[in-house]
């Protein structure tokens, strides 16, 4: 099973919503939220929210922009 295939399992077990990085866009706000329960009954709500300034090219790939060139067109 490959990597991206275990954190969609672990993401929808969790119940998180998927967010495929193909429909981020600059000044996208992503939010996460962590409750957590305590043994005294007591409940804590964390709420994190980031705003997307830039997007830059995947590191480690073999190809220009990080993305898979498809077809005869690119040589």
């Amino acid at each position: 099973m490959c990597l991206a295939a275990i954190r969609d399992k672990i993401a929808i077990e969790q119940g998180c919503q998927i967010y495929p990085h193909s429909k981020i866009k600059v000044g996208a706000v992503l939010y996460k939220v962590d409750v957590s329960e305590w043994d005294d009954g007591s409940t804590s709500i964390s709420i994190d929210e980031w705003v997307v300034r830039s997007i830059k090219r995947r590191r480690g790939t073999q190809t220009p922009m990080g993305k898979k060139r498809v077809g005869d067109a690119y040589g």
